[in-house]
């Protein structure tokens, strides 16, 4: 019997030590990156900013020669708690480069942790679509 509970105690254990390791909230900034074929983006979790402002950067980058005007880009964040829409050139943003921008986005998640995913749709002149899934890599 003390057999059984001692492995049902370290079965337990074990259990929730795992599901606190895959909860590890964010206490520093912290870069979510993805990929695609014409973009990259990255999500620049700053705790003090969001704390502060509750806003966040995205940096985007066109890989293609001409980055498309920000009017012409239309973005979708999807997080666990939220989807947010809207157009780049209706954003506040700033130029990094000839093919790198970032803009600003408000609270993406009640709480921001390491094993987040973020999925950003980017569509191009209403019609070129492309999707990157924001992740950190560990």
């Amino acid at each position: 019997m003390q057999k059984i509970s001692l492995a049902l105690f370290i079965a337990l254990l074990i259990i929730y030590t795992g599901a606190c390791s895959q909860k590890s909230v964010v206490q520093k900034i912290t870069q979510f990156r993805g990929e695609g074929k014409e973009w990259s983006a990255t999500y620049i979790y700053d705790p003090e900013l969001y704390n502060d402002k509750k806003v966040n950067w995205i940096e985007l980058t066109y890989k293609g020669s001409d980055m498309p005007e920000l009017e012409d880009i239309d973005i979708q964040l999807k997080t666990r708690d939220i989807i947010a829409t809207g157009n780049v050139g209706d954003m506040e943003t700033k130029r990094i480069s000839k093919k790198m921008i970032a803009f600003l986005v408000g609270t993406m998640n009640n709480q921001t942790y390491q094993n987040d995913t973020y999925r950003l749709k980017i569509t191009c002149n209403g019609k070129q679509e492309e999707v990157l899934y924001l992740r950190t890599k560990e």
